[in-house]
């Protein structure tokens, strides 16, 4: 659900920094629908001019010129009100694929009549009375940096007969970075992610419970170690003895070399074991590819692991340098 952007913003609202039109010159007005009504007032003009020539009636011409005054109005003004319309928009930094996004829509001219949508990423249409700022929903299709977003205005005003619409490339002051949607994963998953090598095996540390057994309870048993299913069965407190998880370093190789859903399901995968593993404690390593060429370095927290694939692309992902002891687990297009 969008937030109409007409009036002023709210008071304290979210600014994210505006953005420029990208040479709005060469993305001229183009027609795009004609309503029954604008069809019926061209028959009648033209209807009018027949019989004002046969005939030579004075009222004739004068309702013929009415009607084409009005069409002209109708084709015209649209025109004009998408034409002259600026606007700019704002977005914060970071998104993810499929979770919708605020952004920040300024227009500070344009005529009446007005709808505008960003079409990517995709958003809905709000009707827009100019000079009007606020807040719209988008929800990004997929990964990557966004360094230009697209608008198109339309418009049918003032007499709501032709539309007309503008598409307006802008760009960002700042990229905005869509990180993949990370595929919900446990920290037992972890040890089935694809380590390889000889310290592939995940071991206990302390913080991650396994229980080991039970007993019965002792005093200063701190309450949290209580066997609940034990106790209502024996009818005595039992509490869990525990063994600890020792999860080591994690390094994550990916490799979006593959088909679009592939990679996109990959890097999806990545970011959750990513996140499962920071969520425990777990350092991480990311091995990744991005425009500038392989990139390996630790992430210290989900979002910094989103950045990193969002600006991920295909390409041989680094093996190295890892941390020693790490386990190496390689996320791959399938």
């Amino acid at each position: 659900m969008t937030t109409p952007a007409t009036g002023r913003a709210r008071a304290g609202a979210r600014q994210p920094a505006p953005v420029r039109d990208l040479a709005p010159a060469r993305h001229w007005p183009e027609p795009v629908g004609v309503s029954r009504q604008a069809l019926v007032l061209a028959t009648l003009a033209a209807a009018f001019y027949g019989i004002a020539r046969s005939t030579g009636s004075g009222w004739v011409v004068v309702l013929m010129c009415g009607v084409a005054g009005s069409l002209v109005v109708a084709v015209v003004a649209p025109v004009v009100a998408v034409a002259r319309t600026a606007l700019s928009v704002g977005t914060p930094r970071d998104a993810t694929v499929g979770r919708p996004l605020a952004v920040a829509l300024s227009v500070p001219t344009g005529g009446g009549g007005l709808k505008v949508r960003l079409v990517d990423p995709p958003g809905d249409w709000v009707a827009v009375d100019p000079p009007a700022e606020g807040e719209v929903l988008v929800t990004p299709a997929r990964r990557g940096v966004v360094d230009v977003v697209e608008v198109e205005l339309r418009s049918a005003g003032p007499l709501g007969l032709v539309w007309w619409r503008r598409r307006v490339p802008v760009r960002l002051a700042a990229p905005l970075e869509v990180g993949p949607t990370p595929v919900e994963m446990s920290v037992a998953e972890l040890a089935r992610a694809g380590g390889t090598g000889p310290d592939a095996a995940f071991r206990g540390r302390a913080g991650h419970e396994l229980v080991r057994s039970v007993r019965d309870y002792a005093v200063g048993d701190p309450l949290r170690l209580v066997h609940w299913p034990a106790t209502a069965r024996t009818g005595g407190l039992v509490v869990k003895e525990l063994e600890d998880l020792e999860l080591p370093r994690l390094a994550i190789v990916v490799d979006l070399r593959g088909a679009g859903a592939s990679a996109e399901e990959a890097a999806s995968r990545a970011a959750g074991l990513a996140s499962a593993a920071l969520r425990d404690g777990v350092p991480v390593t990311l091995l990744t590819v991005e425009r500038g060429g392989p990139v390996a370095g630790p992430v210290a927290t989900a979002l910094e692991a989103g950045r990193r694939l969002a600006r991920a692309v295909a390409g041989e992902p680094p093996e190295g340098p890892v941390p020693e002891g790490c386990v190496l687990v390689r996320v791959a297009a399938r």
